[in-house]
């Protein structure tokens, strides 16, 4: 059976200046005696609530922990604080199913491994199983962990009753021949230009991408893809410079550009390019800036511009571009 015991608590044992109300949850096959034992050390508890039968078992004591690890008490494994949101739970649970049909709300430890490695299958399916399923892809997924399953497609079919469409016969012999030969390959940028001198299609890439469970190898091949890969020397420094500047929201930095500049001044072209390497420097932006950059944002010409006692090639704003806002010519 599993039980709920309802305890007080106090912050220090010599000087208590508060209390705390706790529930502690365990499972016993001897109830009477766990109660004995709590006379016996603690006098300030009561039994809140039994589950009692067979099949309120040791699974559902790890379900129930599993599920309230955000609650618990001084990093006791057992112990909970008790507020509204445990009590309401607690009321509710009538059956194992109910216990059963709770999950964690922490990320299981094989979560990143397993999301990956099932990402893209759940998405072409994502249709078919929201009908039937309030969660997201990732809970799907954190579920199934828990539930220690390893497979989605049997995991979906037997959970939620749902047949998801599987790789075909020509995907999974892609699949297998592909990771046959990646799997002997060592070191990230080995196995990096492995994948782009395959020979894939671009379906058959599509195919191979989500399964590559190495950090930001989806993001090279489907933000840059190979050519670009290959051009790099698949030097993984480079790409990743690359890939945060094609991800990079530009309209951070339109706001600062325009924020910086005034229509109808006009700015010597090293003033310009130091003021905007300044900006990109600020913001993390990771590319060299040119004073033709400006042209992006405002309406310029070229202008000469006194500096000291000389005056030297710059560029005057006319008006505000009306992408200005964020939109990269």
């Amino acid at each position: 059976m599993i039980y709920v015991i309802e305890m007080i608590v106090g912050d220090n044992f010599d000087n208590i200046t508060n209390f705390t109300r706790i529930f502690k949850i365990g499972y016993t096959e001897d109830f009477n005696r766990r109660v004995r034992d709590y006379h016996c050390c603690n006098p300030f508890f009561k039994v809140f609530k039994v589950f009692t039968g067979t099949g309120f078992d040791r699974e559902c004591e790890k379900r129930l922990h599993h599920h309230l690890a955000d609650k618990k008490f001084d990093g006791r494994a057992e112990m909970f604080y008790k507020d509204d949101e445990v009590v309401s739970l607690l009321n509710s649970i009538q059956t194992r199913d109910d216990i059963m049909n709770l999950y964690s709300k922490l990320k299981h430890k094989s979560f990143k491994l397993y999301y990956k490695k099932f990402r893209d299958l759940i998405n072409r399916n994502w249709d078919l199983i929201e009908k039937v399923y309030t969660g997201s892809p990732e809970s799907l997924v954190n579920e199934m962990l828990y539930d220690s399953q390893e497979d989605i497609v049997s995991y979906i079919r037997s959970r939620l009753g749902v047949s998801i469409v599987d790789y075909t016969d020509e995907e999974k012999e892609l699949i297998h021949d592909f990771f046959d030969g990646y799997s002997k390959v060592e070191g990230r940028e080995s196995r990096l230009k492995f994948v782009c001198e395959y020979g894939l299609t671009d379906d058959e890439l599509a195919t191979i991408a989500p399964l590559l469970l190495q950090k930001r190898f989806y993001d090279y091949l489907t933000i840059l893809g190979p050519k670009k890969c290959k051009a790099c020397g698949y030097r993984l420094t480079t790409l990743d410079n690359l890939i945060s500047v094609k991800g990079f929201d530009m309209s951070i930095v339109a706001e600062k550009v325009v924020s910086s500049f005034e229509v109808g001044k006009a700015y010597t072209n090293v003033y310009i390019k130091d003021t905007l390497n300044k900006i990109y420097r600020e913001l993390k932006y990771k590319v060299k800036a040119k004073a033709t950059d400006l042209s992006k944002y405002f309406k310029t010409r070229g202008a000469s511009v006194q500096s000291g006692d000389r005056r030297v090639h710059g560029l005057r704003i006319l008006d505000k571009l009306n992408n200005s806002a964020g939109e990269v010519p």
